[in-house]
């Protein structure tokens, strides 16, 4: 299993287009430096759907009964991190950290 600082590549890549699709290369240790900006709960979430731990994916529902969560919180939650890591000012930290290269 191939993984860094012991974050699944796979699931690092996929959480990084989906969260940052469409504003080029961006690098995989900037967006795990922003991970540590996330609650424990947003974070077990995130690993658990992007399987950034075990590279196992699941979906939302499945997280949800992991962690003994309702659905609808765990939905509400997911979409609370992803705003959180598209604000302008993380996006900033993505572009900004892109050029020091």
């Amino acid at each position: 299993m191939k993984t860094r600082n012991g974050i699944s590549v796979e699931g690092l890549d996929c959480l990084v287009k989906t969260v940052y699709d469409g504003i080029g290369n961006v690098d995989p240790i900037l967006v795990t430096k922003l991970l540590h900006n996330l609650t424990p709960r947003q974070h077990d979430i995130l690993f658990l759907h992007f399987g950034l731990g075990d590279r196992n994916r699941r979906d939302l529902g499945t997280v949800a009964k992991m962690l003994g969560l309702t659905p609808r919180k765990t939905v509400d939650s997911y979409a609370s991190i992803i705003r959180k890591l598209r604000h302008p000012t993380r996006v900033q930290e993505i572009i900004k950290g892109r050029k020091e290269d």
